[in-house]
């Protein structure tokens, strides 16, 4: 048992350190394929970022930045509200062809505002003017006190964008600011074009709710991932997921909680998908958006496939293994036990009872316990093979074996000597119990039949360890007090204490 454990054990641990190498590897291999997707996404992103940025430089310069447009503007920054209007009129003239052409590319937002950050006119909704910027749009205040552009992703009142906003300068005076911004949508074909995927836009509802004005709250509406996220209306998905983040909400929403661009893979529908969340942060690094990609994951199933592939191989391996070994060690605890046995009378032979008077003679001299030891000899055992034959002894043999089993207790030890001889050995037995129970037996035997063809009966000596007693001496005397058994006439138990 001490040996299966020495070799079992670390194999069991070997095995399992296996596993935990090749699922850190597998988990490994996930997150850096995850991370570069991400890292794609980003970058994909971006690009239609700096894309949408050109166009909307472009759209300016041709536009926006000309004398007549930039000639309204600082009439309009010093006017009084009546001339404004008037203004305003003029302003939304000049730019409106230009405006309706440009819609056709998804161009949204067509924004001008005075210099103290007031709304002047938006093109989008030219009936909604005169409000003050200055703490829902931080990229107007910024544009007005710099005078340099601005680029970012900024909720609006109407709209939400990532936005352009250029200061109106004329002869080096700032008269206002103007802001280019494309729909969303339009950032969503862009991205569907450079990889197909199912790609969904959600804000924050805390990022929009304090600000949108009241009239244009039902263009929104809550997002199918996430009861913190909203849609817009007019950007809203073709396609439908909702199944899917309901499933893996437990690995979606801590993404989305966190800030914190992740994605995961699950199987939904028959299909594994992959999930990418991409936060879009405004001017003060706040993740108040984000873009969740759902496309068709290969590479990932692959690795899961080549995961449980290896670790069925393994488990194979070690259960082959593992069956090998406990084969060996059953044949060696068999061969043990067969080295140990009688193989007659399937009692302990003459080889294991030495090993156990040893251990039990240690234990006698290190606690001070009693212990006794019965010699046991049959009667006249070879008349019954000369008369009967050698089966009938054997017959004996057997049937003396399963009585001394059968009447000793689970502490004692009892095998064949050699021969027709038995010992026993009595543990925590003192020297008077002893002979006690070898008279009990020896009466047991001579009533009980061994044998269907003949009495049988038997003698016993019996004696105890004594201080500084070997093995050989306390045999010897046992072996003598069974000599004096035979000598007073057989079928009977004599006791020897001490030499």
């Amino acid at each position: 048992m001490k040996i299966r454990t020495v070799f079992i054990a670390p194999g069991i641990l070997l095995f399992f350190l296996v596993l935990f190498l090749i699922t850190n590897d597998y988990q490994q291999r996930r997150s850096d394929f995850i991370e570069r997707r991400l890292a794609v996404l980003q970058t994909r992103v971006e690009a239609t970022g700096r894309t949408l940025s050109s166009f909307s430089r472009y759209v300016f310069e041709e536009t926006v930045n000309r004398t007549a447009v930039l000639a309204l503007m600082k009439e309009a920054a010093t006017a009084d509200e009546q001339t404004r209007t008037t203004i305003r009129a003029r302003l939304e003239s000049l730019v409106s062809e230009d405006y309706e052409h440009l819609q056709r590319y998804d161009f949204r937002q067509f924004h001008f505002q005075l210099p103290d950050n007031t709304s002047f006119l938006r093109m989008h909704s030219p009936d909604k003017f005169g409000d003050d910027l200055t703490g829902v749009r931080e990229t107007v205040r910024i544009v007005n006190e710099t005078k340099e552009p601005v680029v970012a992703f900024e909720p609006g009142r109407i709209y939400n964008a990532y936005r352009f906003v250029y200061p109106l300068i004329l002869d080096g005076e700032h008269y206002g600011s103007v802001e280019l911004s494309f729909s969303m949508n339009s950032f969503l074909d862009i991205l569907s074009q450079l990889e197909k995927a199912d790609y969904y836009f959600g804000i924050r509802r805390n990022a929009v709710e304090s600000i949108i004005f009241e009239d244009d709250r039902t263009r929104y509406m809550d997002s199918c991932f996430s009861p913190e996220f909203l849609f817009d209306r007019e950007v809203l998905p073709e396609y439908d997921n909702k199944g899917l983040f309901e499933k893996t909400a437990d690995l979606l929403h801590p993404i989305l909680d966190s800030g914190q661009n992740g994605g995961y893979a699950a199987m939904h529908q028959g299909s594994r998908k992959l999930v990418l969340v991409h936060f879009v942060k405004d001017l003060s690094g706040r993740p108040v958006a984000c873009f969740v990609a759902v496309s068709d994951d290969t590479v990932l199933s692959n690795y899961l496939r080549d995961y449980l592939v290896i670790i069925g191989i393994s488990v194979a391996i070690f259960l082959t293994l593992f069956g090998a070994a406990l084969i060996l060690f059953r044949e060696r605890e068999k061969m043990k036990h067969l080295s140990l046995t009688d193989m007659l009378t399937g009692l302990r032979n003459r080889t294991a009872l030495v090993g156990i008077l040893e251990q039990e003679m240690d234990r006698v001299k290190r606690y001070d316990k009693p212990l006794s030891v019965m010699m046991i000899d049959i009667d006249n055992f070879k008349q019954v093979n000369d008369r009967f034959g050698h089966a009938e002894g054997d017959t004996v043999l057997k049937n003396l074996a399963r009585l001394m089993s059968s009447a000793l207790r689970a502490s004692d030890y009892a095998g064949r000597w050699g021969g027709e001889e038995f010992l026993v050995l009595l543990t925590d037995t003192p020297y008077e119990s002893g002979v006690i129970a070898a008279e009990n037996f020896c009466a047991e035997v001579a009533s009980t039949y061994l044998s269907t063809l003949t009495p049988v009966t038997i003698s016993i000596g019996i004696t105890a360890h004594i201080a500084d007693d070997s093995i050989d001496f306390l045999i010897a005397r046992a072996d003598d007090a069974l000599y004096e058994a035979k000598r007073q006439g057989k079928n009977r138990a004599v006791g020897i204490r001490k030499n």
